[in-house]
Formats: C-alpha cells, structure tokens, sequence
C-alpha cells in the first residue's frame, strides 16, 4: 500500500508592513502634556531683607545705649569738676547780702520820708509845667461862697479867704512867702450892688468907676455860652515879670456886679491863663 505522504499546504507568509502615520485629526486629538512652569516666592526674599533690617535696627540700638550711657558718665565728670570749682559759702554770703537789701529797702518804703521845701518846689513846678501846657478846670474842687453868692474853681494847691462882700484867692499859702520862689498869685473878688440892673457899662459910669491905666481887652465870659456881662481890662503899664487886670462880672440874677482883680509876679506864661481860667469856673448861686 502505497504511503500515504501528507503534504502540508500552509500560505506563505508576507512581510509585515509597518503601520501607518497617525493622521492629522488623531494627532490633535490626543492630549499634550507641558510640565508645569517654576514660580518664584517673593516673600522668601522679604522674610529675608527683614530679618536683616531687624538685625540693623538692633545694632543701632545697642549702638545708642552705649553712646548714651558714655554721655551720661562724661556729663556726671563734667558737672563733678564744676562743682569742685563753685564756692559754696560765697553764694551763701551773697544771697545772705541780697536779702539784707531786700529788707532794708522795704523798710526804707514802708517808712514814710519828710517832705522838704526842695521836694514842694519840685512839685510845683511841675504842676506849673502842666497848667501852662493846658490849665484844666475839670479836675479842680468846687467851692461855694456863700457870702458872695458865688462858686468858683480853682487849684488844691490855692487857697481863699471870705468875709461878706470879698474873697482872696492865692496860691501864697502853699508856696510860703513870695521871697522865697520869686513866684505869687492872687484873685482878689469884691461883690457890688446893682440894685437897678443896669447893665456894666451903665453901672460903671453910675459909679464913677475909673480907668485910668487900664485898656479894655476882651469880654472873659462868650456871650454865647453864658448869661453874666464880663469884661476884662488890661493894665496898660506892664512889666516883664508881673501881670495886673481887671475883671468884672454883672449878675442880674442876683444884682450884684463882681469887680475882680488880678495879680501875678515871677512868671507871667503861668499866671495869665490860670487866673483866667479860674475867673470862668465862677457860677451865680441863687
């Protein structure tokens, strides 16, 4: 019998072929992996910068405190050294004489001091000193006399005198006699009867008053502020240092005429406009 021989009919095999490119829709499809990028800590250097301007804030501070305590032993030594050179007792004497002084001179003001004639002069003239600038009534105290019917205004260093019909007002009293300062004023007020209210220049010739010497100046009172009829006459024969005048107001009121006379020696600048300013403080009582 014939063997049998099985022939054995595998296919050939062919080559592999190598697998295609991936297309472009799968490349795009498939994810991208990026590695995360690397991020800088601020904060790791501002931890850092503090730290060293700690360590620099405390140097300067110890620095201080040395300098400090070194200054303080230099101002103890300084003020040792002084101290050394300063004479305690002598501050002690002189403080001791200070308040001496002080005592003395309160003593000395709580005392009261006599006024001599060097220091009355002195007041006056001041006082003249300032009524030759501007003599002023309003300071003045009033008097009233009573016998003439009359108030008047004049300086507290003058002085009056009354009876019933005159009154002398002088300023001879305060400043002693007239030898001593070469200086004196005086007003002298006589009250006459005008029982028929005739006006002054009637009255004069009524009376037959003279005058001789004498030239009319100057009304002493304004019509305009006062109801008295005044008239001043001058002296016609003047010397350098003393005035003579006259004066005379007519009251109707009280029909009395008022003949004033004025004297002043040393310093005429002072006792004209004083005694005149004077004259016009006078006021009519009723």
């Amino acid at each position: 019998m014939p063997s049998t021989v099985k022939k054995n009919h595998a296919k050939p095999r062919l080559p592999r072929r190598k697998p295609a490119a991936s297309k472009p829709a799968d490349i795009l499809a498939a994810p991208v992996t990026k590695s995360e990028p690397a991020y800088i800590n601020i904060n790791e250097r501002s931890v850092e910068l503090a730290a060293k301007n700690r360590l620099l804030w405390i140097i300067v501070a110890i620095f201080s405190i040395v300098l400090a305590i070194f200054w303080l032993f230099v101002l103890r030594a300084s003020i040792a050294k002084e101290t050394e050179n300063i004479d305690l007792s002598r501050i002690g004497e002189q403080i001791s004489a200070s308040l001496a002084r002080f005592d003395t001179e309160i003593k000395n003001r709580a005392m009261p001091k006599e006024i001599t004639s060097e220091d009355m002069a002195a007041i006056k003239n001041v006082i003249e000193e300032q009524i030759k600038s501007n003599p002023d009534s309003s300071a003045w105290p009033t008097h009233e006399l009573e016998a003439l019917k009359i108030s008047i205004q004049y300086p507290s260093d003058w002085s009056s005198a009354a009876n019933i019909k005159t009154a002398v007002i002088s300023d001879q009293k305060s400043t002693g006699a007239a030898s001593e300062t070469g200086k004196s004023g005086k007003i002298t007020i006589t009250a006459k009867s005008n029982a028929r209210k005739l006006s002054l220049a009637d009255w004069q010739k009524a009376n037959n008053i003279s005058f001789d010497g004498l030239t009319a100046e100057r009304p002493i009172f304004a019509i305009s502020t006062s109801s008295i009829e005044s008239m001043i006459y001058q002296s016609s024969s003047m010397e350098a240092n003393l005035i003579k005048y006259s004066a005379y107001l007519n009251s109707l009121d009280n029909k009395t005429v008022y003949e004033i006379t004025v004297e002043g020696r040393g310093d005429n600048a002072y006792y004209r406009p004083l005694t005149e300013e004077i004259i016009r403080t006078i006021k009519i009582l009723k």
